[in-house]
């Protein structure tokens, strides 16, 4: 985390310097290290951003399910503790449960070769939408944040209004600074993993009507089951190698308004810590 450090000038006479103790300096040092890394970045970037065109696409099949399970001893389960989160840190939403979000890359084809990714889309309100509480498991409902999906026009470049793209789902832990990659269920049988078909989800695009919905058998009632991927470790690392992350801290002060003899007290007498403020951090991406 940056210090700030401060020179003060000797002139011979006594200085007062004030120490704020009794304030809530909660945001200070939690930005710089985010504004030092933003502007290293786009000093060096050679290219402006383009902005493009895009057109947004409802999901066809309101009532779906999409549901991402972890796994923990070879099991499944769509539930967050199962990924690591204790159950205080998901009921209290802890920052680094918060700041922990899923993410679908939007692929024009399955073929790592010669792919090109559209875009990418972000389910941040991981709470929100759920089937029950502290579930990884949503409704696919119009306040479900992947509800709606911006895509560019440039994608659509044929004269037909059906069209065939691929998602690729995963999840950043904020907890943990690491990426969790998620296969198709659908396509579970296919060995050895993963395959390109089996990392993969296919979505079918009507530009005529403007939605869109994921192809996972059935199409009413149907779950878009996403599935951890743990055979394939050296895959996972590949992923992850793909990003770098740092921990974003924050001083975490002592509660108590009365300081004696380097110690906080709170006005009923109790102790609240001692002169040394700790510090708590979670995660926050950065991607190449």
């Amino acid at each position: 985390m940056s210090i700030i450090q401060q020179k003060i000038r000797f002139t011979g006479n006594d200085l007062n310097i004030q120490v704020p103790i009794s304030s809530i300096p909660a945001q200070l040092g939690l930005q710089q290290e985010i504004n030092n890394y933003v502007l290293e970045k786009t000093t060096g970037s050679i290219n402006a951003v383009t902005d493009v065109e895009v057109l947004r696409f409802q999901y066809l099949y309101s009532g779906h399910i999409m549901e991402f399970a972890f796994n923990t001893g070879g099991t499944y389960y769509t539930y967050f503790t199962a990924a690591g989160f204790t159950e205080d840190e998901v009921d209290f939403k802890s920052l680094n449960y918060l700041n922990s979000f899923f993410i679908l890359d939007f692929f024009d084809s399955t073929s790592s070769a010669n792919q090109t990714k559209i875009f990418s889309a972000y389910l941040t309100n991981i709470s929100d939408n759920a089937t029950s509480a502290g579930y990884s498991r949503y409704n696919v409902v119009p306040s479900f944040q992947l509800y709606d999906l911006n895509i560019p026009a440039n994608f659509f470049t044929g004269t037909g209004d059906v069209y065939t793209a691929y998602a690729r789902l995963s999840f950043y832990n904020a907890k943990t600074g690491k990426i969790v990659v998620f296969f198709n269920k659908v396509k579970d049988s296919i060995d050895p993993p993963p395959t390109n078909e089996k990392m993969y989800f296919e979505i079918r695009l009507n530009k005529g009507f403007k939605n869109w919905y994921v192809v996972s058998g059935s199409r009413e009632g149907s779950t878009i089951a996403a599935r951890e991927l743990t055979t394939s470790p050296a895959y996972v690392d590949r992923y992850n190698n793909t990003f770098e992350d740092f921990e974003n801290q924050q001083q975490d002060y002592p509660k108590g308004s009365i300081f004696i003899d380097g110690t906080y007290y709170n006005e009923t007498g109790g102790t609240t810590g001692g002169r040394t403020p700790r510090t708590v951090s979670t995660s926050t991406p950065r991607t190449r």
